[in-house]
């Protein structure tokens, strides 16, 4: 199966290309899991296979390490 995402063009490599889906929101998208690409201009409308995506979501979950830059006041 596969999603279809509307996604700003940032640059490209012969294996990847990076894609932004909103400011903060950015990865490298391997051209091998991209089945269909729809260009205007620098949005993409890009079709990717699920469990790519599952495994790489654009929404990272947090590592738990929120607090590791913070000042530790006792």
């Amino acid at each position: 199966m596969t999603t279809t995402l509307t996604l700003t063009f940032l640059r490209e490599t012969p294996l990847s290309r990076h894609y932004q889906l909103r400011p903060g929101c950015a990865q490298w998208v391997p051209r091998s899991v991209c089945r269909r690409t729809v260009k205007a201009g620098y949005v993409h409308e890009v079709t990717i296979e699920d469990w790519w995506l599952e495994k790489n979501p654009f929404e990272k979950k947090d590592a738990g390490t929120g607090d590791l830059f913070k000042e530790n006041h006792v």
